[in-house]
């Protein structure tokens, strides 16, 4: 099994890349070369295609504009049974936004009390008198996309 880290971004890579050197005796050779991946819902990933169970996605639906790229990257790169595994907060109606688009293609879970210590961080943040603490910004729901059947 092998675990493929990609981001949109050169610079990100090199981070990601530096990491996993650093982490090399933990990770063995799961890990496989870091590499940018660009959403575009016209690129047909060949090399890609069809080859995940899995896509773990965090806090990546802020650009609304990018939907519908990144629906079209998921739909290529998993495998019929895969699964994307999306963690964003709510910031205004972007996740709902994206939420629409999605469920256009696959099934959709939309859970927000997913892990009870971080649900316990959340309440506890929320009933804070801090005003550093935003919800709506801050706070991640889960998102469990399948293709649908």
């Amino acid at each position: 099994e092998k675990i493929l880290l990609t981001d949109g971004n050169k610079k990100s890579v090199s981070n990601i890349e530096c990491i996993v050197a650093a982490n090399k005796h933990q990770l063995g050779d799961t890990v496989q070369p870091s590499r940018v991946l660009v959403w575009d819902r016209t690129c047909p990933y060949s090399d890609l295609a069809g080859q995940y169970d899995f896509i773990i996605c965090a806090d990546c639906l802020f650009f609304t504009d990018c939907h519908e790229d990144l629906v079209h990257v998921i739909e290529t790169l998993l495998k019929p049974s895969g699964q994307a595994i999306i963690l964003a907060p709510r910031r205004g109606d972007t996740l709902d936004q994206f939420c629409t688009r999605a469920s256009q293609t696959f099934s959709l879970e939309r859970i927000e009390s997913y892990d009870e210590a971080v649900w316990q961080k959340h309440l506890e943040a929320k009933s804070s008198s801090s005003s550093k603490y935003s919800e709506n910004l801050h706070y991640p729901l889960l998102l469990l996309l399948n293709r649908s059947q």
